[in-house]
């Protein structure tokens, strides 16, 4: 139905409107994402940053071309995501969010120390930044540096994601600490069971 009615707005605001077609645009895009259409939300959010790009709205066109590098991760197209993630920051150099997004996309690629300079420049900004902190500390336990990765972990809250307890049970684990991490790898796969990572 919401995408029945922006579809409808779309086609009603005058193309002068390029604003509004913009934001018709993106909205069609979010939609599409909501309902597992990434191919969809990609040539929606693509639209979108070319018409706000018209408008000189750096803000917005760094925003949908983050959200087509998330369509891109969904889509199994890392490097191109990064591409794009990597344009998003390069319009709003200080939005941690974004730098954040970049930083998981690198990971994803492959590309660890690259995503932790990423990591660690948000968390220099912004030390209790919860997405850089479980970011950084979920690469370093991977990575075989459990006692950086327990300091970065231990700062997220005891009820965190799934993820972050099967990432501080690891590090536990390669601490020699066999109890506490069964305790935590056990509430994150009775939380997670069909996680792949964790």
């Amino acid at each position: 139905l919401a995408e029945r009615y922006a579809e409808s707005a779309r086609q009603s605001v005058p193309v002068t409107s390029v604003g509004l077609q913009a934001k018709a645009q993106s909205l069609l895009g979010n939609l599409a994402h909501e309902q597992g259409k990434p191919g969809d939300a990609e040539a929606h959010y693509r639209r979108a940053a070319a018409l706000f790009e018209a408008i000189r709205d750096n803000a917005a066109v760094a925003w949908q071309l983050a959200a087509v590098g998330q369509t891109l991760l969904a889509q199994g197209r890392t490097v191109e995501a990064v591409a794009e993630l990597r344009s998003a920051v390069e319009r709003l150099p200080n939005d941690l969010l974004l730098q954040t997004e970049l930083g998981w996309a690198l990971w994803q690629l492959g590309q660890a120390r690259a995503a932790e300079a990423v990591f660690t420049g948000v968390l220099t900004l912004d030390g209790g930044n919860a997405s850089a902190l479980r970011g950084r500390g979920e690469m370093l336990a991977e990575r075989g540096e459990p006692s950086s990765a327990l300091r970065d972990l231990n700062r997220l809250s005891a009820t965190a994601l799934p993820s972050v307890r099967a990432a501080r049970g690891l590090a536990l684990a390669q601490l020699g600490e066999q109890a506490e991490a069964s305790a935590e790898i056990k509430v994150a796969l009775t939380d997670a069971p069909r996680h792949g990572p964790v």
